[in-house]
């Protein structure tokens, strides 16, 4: 009987996950940030001129800052529409995106304030501060991440021959960055919650040895 029926089942029910989502596509909301960015953004450069497109993105930056501010103390998109997590949504979010654009626009600024500085491993102090501000987990330094990782990554960008530039160098790493965006999609079959694990048909990835660092993470939480 399963086996008739299979070519008429959702995903969702292979997964055992209900309509809303579940474990297996918690982290899709990510996607749809994105794919609301690639709409809103090219029609804002087609509106402004490109010698403006600087000055736009660091406002929206900054405009995006200030809301998430406000409606996590205030609440009011929640009093309006179904509550949602403030930090999973495009309009709380989006200046994580706006920050790449803005080392994209002003790049050529960028290479010529770095060359003269004499320090030739520019991403030590900001992976330090983004691991300070992971570990502080507090609301307001979200702007710091948003900032920070797009300049860790143009830090090697900079400075191939940093440490960082030539471990990313690595030919494994360079292999792994060439399906990076597979391994992100189906990044939740391998790395099962405390609540999640051995759901759906795709339960026996969840366990050793393929989760088997996974499992270790788990063990650890419970006994802490």
């Amino acid at each position: 009987r399963d086996l008739h029926s299979f070519p008429t089942r959702r995903s969702s029910d292979l997964l055992e996950v209900d309509g809303q989502g579940g474990w297996y596509t918690a982290h899709f909301w990510t996607l749809a940030m994105e794919e609301h960015f690639y709409l809103i953004w090219p029609m804002l450069l087609l509106a402004v001129k490109p010698k403006r497109a600087g000055k736009v993105a660091f406002l929206l930056a900054m405009a995006v800052f200030a809301w998430r501010v406000l409606d996590s103390r205030f609440e009011w998109f929640g009093s309006i529409f179904s509550p949602v997590n403030v930090l999973s949504r495009t309009d709380t979010m989006m200046d994580a995106l706006l920050w790449g654009c803005l080392a994209a626009i002003y790049f050529p600024e960028i290479v010529r304030f770095t060359k003269r500085i004499p320090f030739s491993q520019l991403w030590l102090p900001i992976l330090a501060t983004l691991l300070v501000v992971e570990k502080l987990h507090t609301p307001g330094l979200i702007v710091l991440h948003a900032v920070l990782m797009p300049a860790l990554v143009l830090s090697t960008v900079l400075q191939p021959a940093s440490w960082l530039g030539r471990l990313l160098e690595w030919r494994p790493l360079r292999w792994l960055g060439t399906i990076s965006y597979s391994l992100y999609l189906w990044q939740m079959l391998f790395l099962p919650g405390l609540e999640s694990m051995g759901h759906g048909v795709f339960r026996y990835l969840q366990q050793p040895p393929v989760n088997r660092s996974e499992e270790r993470r788990v063990g650890k939480e419970c006994r802490s």
